[in-house]
């Protein structure tokens, strides 16, 4: 929502001012989406290593996400002028929990593969709509979009090494060191 305030600066003309709200969820989101990936790419081929996935399948299982993702991206980006943007920021956060619990009961490639899928589609809700959805709220904010990204990224990434660190007795297998 902008508002109009005046600027004695510019001869009392008025000047368009972004209300930053909507800046702030967005970057909330992605916040939570960045903190999760991760996470997950850290932790997911060990889980799958652990479950008994040989190094060729966690391959394959693993590179069905970007590929799905790089496809449906567009096509959501697209369908997202026209249906609005909120939408997808519910189907990442439906999207977040499906493949959460798909990944927690997977037990053979057909499951992580399903849970992979899940994720790409997942991500391609939000990185359909993140850019467009900040662009509108501010006019700009890219910056801090990127910055955000790159460290939820890493606090994600090191969560899980610290908890498979420090909580390693809790695993066994790949994650069990003696």
């Amino acid at each position: 929502m902008n508002k109009v305030i005046n600027d004695p600066v510019r001869g009392g003309r008025g000047i368009k001012v972004s209300d930053s709200r909507g800046e702030i969820k967005a970057l909330t989101f992605q916040s939570i989406y960045m903190i999760e990936s991760g996470a997950l790419s850290t932790i997911l081929p060990l889980l799958m290593r652990e479950e008994g996935l040989s190094i060729g399948r966690i391959g394959i299982v693993y590179s069905i996400e970007p590929i799905l993702f790089q496809l449906t991206r567009l096509f959501l980006g697209a369908l997202s002028d026209f249906v609005g943007r909120k939408p997808f920021f519910v189907l990442n956060g439906i999207g977040s929990s499906i493949s959460f619990v798909g990944y927690y009961i997977a037990k053979s490639p057909i499951g992580f593969a399903a849970g992979r899928i899940i994720t790409a589609l997942q991500g391609a809700c939000i990185w359909a709509v993140n850019r467009a959805y900040l662009l509108e709220q501010k006019g700009g904010g890219m910056r801090s979009l990127f910055k955000m990204r790159a460290l939820t990224a890493v606090f994600g990434s090191a969560a899980v090494f610290l908890q498979v660190f420090w909580f390693r007795r809790f695993y066994t297998g790949v994650l069990y060191w003696h």
